[in-house]
């Protein structure tokens, strides 16, 4: 008997150890679920976080369409200021700025006009794309019209990169491959030492016809033009690469008109008011002649600050240095452009820079807005043919910005 008790107690042990360990087991599994559920939760909470700030971002992007467009607000003054997107895309028009753009460079050598080709157009098109996907930029192999097999096209290619919203300005691609002029050498037809070939692709003189291409994507823009029949062919240069008339080419401070573009600036700058429920500037002649020498003072001097009136008495200024690609023309508008972008970087709730260190620059943004000012006044200054200053000068000088007075945008 008390050999079977002893196994009957040694039984009931077993059964409540295989229990406990059961029960430990059950437990240890529930609490895998809950984590698995915690982290699956978090999961969720930060990717709706991520759809919500992207929500965020894309409605901002819109509003900041709503007051200045994907395209420039002057898009009509010249070709330098018309852009694309890959949402507004309008690749008719595109052709043919970019047409009127190397046909303007054509006839600075003598060289015919070109005239757009549906096939061209169709073939850069196809290899803008291609060369997108690809991420890589390298000349295609298969370059043939229909019926004119083993007759040569040329192809330019061109590239932007831009870790930011990607926007194509016409004339860029055409004015880069012009700008190989300076390694050209006239008397030999060879390079004195740099990249030439696609200048001489763009006036080759036999060339009579051209297609264009543009592809986004990838962080990336390319574009590609395709000339028929093509350039650089048989060490031609010399019969196919004219002489550039002498004075026919113009330089971007000749292009330039003073009043043409104080003019646009200010008409951007009170529309951009406007949307922000603030009444508009006066365009005032003693603030543009202070900013004219200012402007000067800028650039002979390369110091960029703002401007002290006599008397100590102290202005809000905002500045731009331009480089601009020879042949081009500042109309207006892209310094305005500029400073307004700054505000992006403005927390309205706090009245404050989202970065204090970008605090001073971010106040070019908010001179534009701020509700005080009264006059303004422009000026320019080109330290050279193509080097372009220009500032913007208030009748008064932000101190310390308050909530009344900057207000953000609405319809």
């Amino acid at each position: 008997m008390g050999c079977s008790n002893a196994n009957v107690k040694e039984d009931k042990s077993n059964k409540e150890n295989i229990q406990k360990i059961n029960e430990q087991k059950q437990i240890n599994e529930q609490k895998q679920v809950n984590e698995q559920k915690q982290v699956n939760e978090q999961k969720q909470v930060n990717e709706q976080k991520q759809i919500n700030e992207q929500k965020q971002k894309n409605e901002q992007k819109e509003e900041e369409e709503k007051i200045i467009g994907p395209i420039i607000i002057f898009p009509e003054l010249n070709i330098e200021l018309q852009s694309f997107t890959s949402e507004n895309l309008d690749l008719n028009k595109l052709r043919e700025l970019e047409l009127e753009e190397h046909n303007y460079l054509r006839s600075l050598h003598d060289s015919p006009p070109l005239k757009l080709n549906d096939e061209l157009n169709e073939m850069a098109q196809k290899y803008a794309e291609i060369l997108i996907k690809k991420r890589m930029l390298q000349h295609s192999e298969n370059r043939e019209l229909k019926g004119k097999k083993g007759e040569w096209v040329g192809e330019n290619l061109y590239y932007e990169s831009s870790t930011s919203n990607l926007e194509y300005c016409c004339g860029n691609m055409s004015k880069e491959w012009y700008n190989e002029i300076k390694d050209y050498d006239f008397k030999t037809g060879k390079s004195k030492g740099g990249v030439i070939g696609h200048f001489t692709q763009l006036v080759w003189k036999d060339s009579k016809e051209v297609g264009f291409g543009i592809g986004f994507g990838n962080g990336m823009i390319i574009t590609v033009a395709n000339y028929y029949p093509g350039g650089n062919f048989n060490n031609l240069e010399l019969e196919n690469v004219g002489n550039l008339i002498p004075k026919k080419e113009k330089t971007c401070k000749e292009l330039f008109q003073c009043e043409s573009a104080r003019k646009n600036e200010f008409e951007l700058i009170n529309k951009i008011r406007k949307i922000h429920h603030v009444s508009p500037l006066e365009l005032d002649d003693h603030l543009n002649d202070c900013a004219m020498r200012h402007a000067e003072m800028m650039g002979k001097t390369g110091k960029l600050k703002s401007y002290d009136e006599e008397g100590s008495f102290k202005h809000s200024t905002n500045w731009e240095d331009f480089n601009l690609k020879r042949g081009s023309i500042y109309k207006g508008g892209e310094s305005v452009i500029k400073w307004y972008n700054k505000l992006k970087e403005y927390d309205f709730s706090t009245c404050s820079a989202k970065n204090p260190k970008n605090s001073f620059y971010v106040n070019m943004g908010v001179s534009i807005i701020w509700k005080p000012f009264k006059k303004i006044g422009f000026g320019y200054y080109f330290k050279d043919d193509n080097h372009l200053y220009t500032c913007a000068i208030f009748d008064q000088y932000i101190y310390s910005p308050q909530n009344n007075l900057v207000f953000p945008a609405s319809n």
